[in-house]
């Protein structure tokens, strides 16, 4: 499979059991995991650090990372597999810079057991993988 069938989500968890969530401009706008397309010499966990800090301004080194499995998109007008990857740190506010605003609309830490209602199907596959 090419890095192009393939993109990344992160499954950011901190020590209060919180994981962390965004909202983009692009798409169907629900709260999503950070994430993103592998560029081509990127591994899925370089792709992960790099999106993370992009949407997020949140730097996770590669030694934390996880991959935690692999599912299909839920969306069926966006066929690619979905890589998930796991970290836990120390809870920080996240930050967007000022040239992706245009990408993130809003970020923040939810408890797993009360997830915003308009939450994309990817969070919950995710957090079934993790357990």
């Amino acid at each position: 499979m090419t890095s192009k069938h393939l993109r990344v989500r992160v499954l950011l968890q901190n020590e209060l059991g919180e994981i962390l969530l965004v909202r983009s401009w692009l798409g169907h706008q629900s709260w999503s995991l950070p994430g993103g397309g592998i560029g081509r010499s990127e591994s899925p966990a370089q792709a992960a650090i790099r999106e993370l800090q992009e949407e997020t301004g949140l730097t996770v080194g590669k030694e934390k990372l996880r991959e935690i499995g692999r599912f299909k998109n839920p969306y069926r007008n966006a066929p690619f597999t979905v890589v998930c990857l796991v970290a836990t740190v120390k809870k920080q506010e996240p930050t967007q810079a000022y040239y992706r605003r245009l990408e993130v609309l809003d970020s923040g830490w939810f408890n797993v057991k009360h997830l915003p209602k308009d939450c994309s199907p990817t969070v919950k596959k995710a957090l079934k993988l993790r357990s």
